[in-house]
């Protein structure tokens, strides 16, 4: 997640937007579920398993599909008033709990190793509520439209604020709203009409479990796939066990369905054992997605490491030839964390460099000994655009580490334009039009996660 909330304002839209200004819808919770799936129509024997809703029971129970290793047997359950507890999953991944403890709504999360967890939120104690990969979607997508982290809460101690978590209403939205993109799918499964969030079923590998096995809402579904992490072993993508092991699985999707990708800051360090320390495959599919890859060494000096400049007020230079840049200004001032080093226009250390497309750039130091003699400073990237062997699209930025650059108009117009590139999207001659957020709106969101995580200016 990038420090500003207003990313949730891309619009899905099916149709190629007409030459002018391009109206993108405000407020979307559901937009990142847009760059999450696609629609897909495989087929599969409609089978045992799946209904058209919940049928009469007693006290709250659901299923977790079978298409993943769970870490453990047992669903945690939270309450909003703070008590928990928990139940087991059943071998055909049924669960039931006949009296809930606490005072709703319910949080439930099942778990499947470290930091990798399904949630769904339930307000009633007598109902079904299933915890699969499209609840999880559900849960994320609308707390996140309300800058709320869903592991944050879960985990915090003690009872929630009343306006902490969904209403009745807004889960059941999100969820009749993920059930609508995907009804040509599960009615290609012979599942028409079946409601995802509380139709009873076993984890059997048919019916509705076929579907969710064949259907996870992960990368694999994804138009576009935006990363922003920290870099090396905090990286998203990092595997402690098998560093390469998410990397090679992005990278494989990537190949296969040639979906966009947008990389954010350091996350353009590719997963590393430890820091200062680059790790060959991992930095080798970094380049072939994105066309270079931070690199940098923590002791003594290497004339191909990557070096941060913190916070000086640069000169942007803006490619007015590419269509990102459209309604951008020829240059703008920008106040940031930057990355140098990666690759210059001319010869670059990284391979396939001479394919990159410079957006932002702007003129320092090649390394940091160079800071007083400019005889050594050139024109390097801060924003760039990049095609993939396969045709698939890429942008990049070394920008975007502070939470106010997200205000910048000019910074913001080219991350909604790169949205619609990425995806293959027409972009109007002045630009896609989205409100930009003000620094006012951005610091009134102060009590949430994505402001409290977010690297500031003091």
């Amino acid at each position: 997640m990038t420090s500003s909330l207003r990313e949730h304002d891309i619009g899905r839209s099916s149709a190629r937007p007409s030459a002018g200004r391009c109206r993108v819808p405000g407020w979307l919770a559901l937009a990142p579920l847009v760059l999450a799936l696609t629609i897909a129509g495989c087929g599969g024997g409609s089978g045992g398993g799946g209904s058209g809703g919940a049928s009469a029971g007693s006290g709250l129970r659901g299923t977790v599909p079978d298409n993943r290793r769970l870490a453990s047997q047992q669903l945690e359950i939270r309450a909003a008033s703070g008590e928990r507890s928990v139940a087991t999953i059943e071998s055909d991944g049924r669960f039931a709990v006949e009296q809930l403890t606490g005072t709703g709504p319910w949080m439930l999360r099942a778990t499947f190793g470290v930091d990798e967890s399904w949630y769904a939120i339930t307000h009633s104690a007598d109902k079904v509520a299933n915890v699969h990969a499209y609840s999880d979607l559900a849960v994320r997508n609308v707390l996140a439209s309300a800058g709320q982290s869903v592991e944050a809460l879960f985990d915090q101690e003690g009872a929630l604020a009343a306006d902490m978590l969904p209403t009745e209403p807004e889960v059941t939205a999100v969820n009749t709203a993920v059930g609508d993109f995907l009804a040509p799918s599960l009615e290609a499964y012979g599942l028409a009409g079946l409601q995802l969030a509380t139709a009873e079923f076993a984890a059997n590998g048919q019916g509705l479990d076929a579907f969710l096995t064949a259907n996870p809402a992960l990368v694999e579904k994804a138009d576009l796939i935006i990363i922003s992490s920290d870099g090396g072993t905090r990286h998203a993508l990092y595997d402690k066990e098998d560093p390469t092991k998410h990397m090679k699985h992005l990278d494989g999707v990537l190949k296969k369905t040639g979906a966009g990708l947008i990389v954010i800051h350091w996350a353009t360090d590719a997963p590393s054992p430890a820091f200062g320390k680059l790790q060959p495959e991992n930095a080798a599919m970094m380049m072939d997605w994105i066309g270079a890859v931070y690199y940098w060494v923590q002791k003594g000096k290497d004339p191909k490491s990557s070096w941060t400049w913190k916070y000086p007020v640069l000169e942007m230079t803006v490619n007015q030839e590419h269509p990102i840049s459209n309604g951008v200004p020829e240059t703008f001032q920008l106040q940031d964390e930057y990355y140098f080093n990666f690759f210059t226009d001319a010869d670059g250390r990284n391979p396939g460099s001479d394919r990159v497309t410079f957006l932002h750039s702007a003129h320092a130091p090649s390394h940091r000994d160079d800071m007083a003699n400019k005889e050594n400073w050139r024109d390097q990237a801060c924003y760039w655009a990049f095609t993939r062997e396969n045709g698939g699209r890429s942008v990049a930025m070394t920008s975007a580490h502070m939470y106010h650059t997200w205000a910048n108009p000019h910074f913001f117009q080219s991350f909604t334009n790169s949205v619609f590139w990425t995806l293959n999207l027409e972009i109007p001659d002045d630009g896609v039009e989205i409100a930009t957020p003000t620094v006012a709106e951005l610091l009134s969101l102060g009590d949430t996660e994505i402001y409290k995580m977010a690297r500031h200016f003091k």
